[in-house]
């Protein structure tokens, strides 16, 4: 069984909110947030370079941005060709080559990173990463408000499976929201991409899974999946689910193994979640060892 958490915060500042995330999990629905929302500054900031487009020719810039702009407009290639005959006539040949070399590839990316920031993440933690125990005191400390919130522990395979992602409301009529998940990969550098390494896969690609893999290798992957190495000791999974951007998604509440609550956890939040998951899922109390500095979990029942 392979086993993800999340840590959440408990009654602190804004009760309100801190009550209806717990109201959440009993209701069967997960949050996921706009990337641009999330709490490391350079979440979805890889490093984009534009400088191969400086070098290449006319007629293989012609060829890549008529495969792009078909994919990225979903128009047909002999319409993207009138388009470009239509500018050359009205512009000139060199004043299209200049447009095409330095504002296309900039336009177009910008759109691509725009459609990705519709794609909506939900944050876990390898529940085996949180077995040591300065790793496990620093999770409750940054994400439970103080030891006042909740860790609720998912089975992966039932959870992703139990998504309920066709029910997103989303703009697309004649397939399912992209589902994406995996461990972070943590680097010291900033990723880069080329965009001209991503036209020219883009391209070049033959059918759906194709452009798929491309989508996944540069943008999806170095924008959602790729962290700093300052944040390794978390070892964070993530769901990413495209169009749910702020928006709940629901799943089978029998995905959650057991749930442990902090210390100072409010007695209202142990009541909700003890009413809605004692029989169904562990529960535990996290106690403070009375003769050193260790964290220990106590089975209870209600």
């Amino acid at each position: 069984m392979n086993l993800v958490e999340q840590i959440q915060p408990g009654v602190g500042k804004n009760p309100v909110q801190n009550y209806e995330r717990a109201h959440r999990f009993c209701e069967g629905k997960l949050f996921f947030q706009k990337p641009a929302l999330l709490n490391d500054p350079f979440e979805a900031q890889p490093i984009i370079d534009h400088g191969a487009f400086e070098k290449i020719g006319y007629e293989e810039l012609v060829k890549l941005m008529n495969s792009v702009q078909a994919y990225a407009e979903e128009i047909p290639l002999d319409e993207v060709e009138n388009r470009v005959r239509k500018r050359i006539e009205l512009c000139g040949f060199e004043e299209n080559f200049r447009i095409m070399r330095n504002e296309i590839p900039v336009r177009y990316f910008e759109y691509m990173c725009d459609k990705m920031l519709e794609y909506g993440v939900c944050c876990f933690v390898d529940a085996s990463s949180t077995e040591s125990d300065a790793t496990e005191k620093l999770m409750w400390s940054l994400y439970a408000n103080g030891v006042t919130g909740i860790r609720v522990e998912f089975d992966l395979d039932e959870l992703q499976k139990s998504l309920d992602i066709e029910s997103i409301n989303t703009t697309f009529d004649d397939r399912a929201p992209v589902l994406a998940h995996g461990e972070i990969d943590y680097v010291n550098e900033r990723p880069k991409i080329s965009s001209f390494k991503f036209f020219s896969c883009l391209g070049e690609t033959v059918g759906e899974g194709w452009q798929a893999l491309t989508f996944q290798n540069f943008i999806l992957d170095p924008y959602l999946f790729t962290k700093s190495a300052d944040w390794s000791r978390e070892k964070e999974y993530r769901i990413v689910v495209e169009g749910a951007a702020s928006k709940l998604v629901g799943f089978d509440l029998t995905s959650i193994k057991k749930i442990t609550f902090g210390s100072r956890c409010d007695t209202e939040l142990r009541k909700m979640l003890a009413d809605t998951f004692s029989g169904r899922a562990e529960l535990y109390d996290i106690a403070l060892c009375p003769q050193s500095y260790k964290l220990q979990e106590n089975s209870i029942s209600f």
